[in-house]
């Protein structure tokens, strides 16, 4: 890997991992990281090798477990896979999609409603990649008496 990569990686200020107590964690290191790897222009070859370079502790020790079951060479793919399985245990995930299809404003501000259909919106990837669906989604779970004014103008995008 280019040398280069580990003095941007000081302007980017990658984060390293040591494993996670809750699933969040785990969820907000990824995210960094993998928004931290397309700021430096990396292959998903680079991105294997700085991402496990960035596990200490019980991570690297897990890693350096599991990577020997995995088919060579390593790609970005197969990390992700491995590491998903290790920190989003499936019936977490499924729990959150019910969560966020269940989702309704209520007694949320909608800042506060926003905001939660922000952070659950990733476990519905379905929806997340089709800005009609994600404005649809939002104005359902909206209350009433909000919802239903802005029911004419057909919102088209989340933003």
């Amino acid at each position: 890997m280019d040398p280069s990569y580990i003095e941007r990686d000081k302007r980017v200020n990658l984060v390293s991992f040591a494993g996670a107590s809750t699933f969040y964690e785990a969820k907000n290191w990824l995210k960094m990281t993998e928004k931290s790897f397309r700021v430096l222009g990396m292959t998903n070859e680079q991105k294997v090798i700085l991402a496990t370079f960035m596990l200490k502790g019980e991570a690297e020790y897990w890693w350096e477990v599991n990577q020997t079951t995995l088919p060579t060479p390593i790609t970005w793919e197969h990390f992700l896979e491995v590491f998903n399985a290790k920190y989003f245990l499936d019936h977490i995930h499924h729990q959150k999609e019910v969560e966020f299809a269940q989702l309704t404003q209520e007694s949320l501000s909608v800042t506060d409603y926003a905001r939660r259909f922000t952070k659950l919106s990733c476990y519905s990837p379905e929806i997340i990649y089709n800005e009609r669906k994600m404005a649809q989604r939002f104005q359902w779970g909206l209350h009433p008496k909000i919802r239903n004014p802005l029911v004419v103008l057909e919102l088209r995008t989340y933003q």
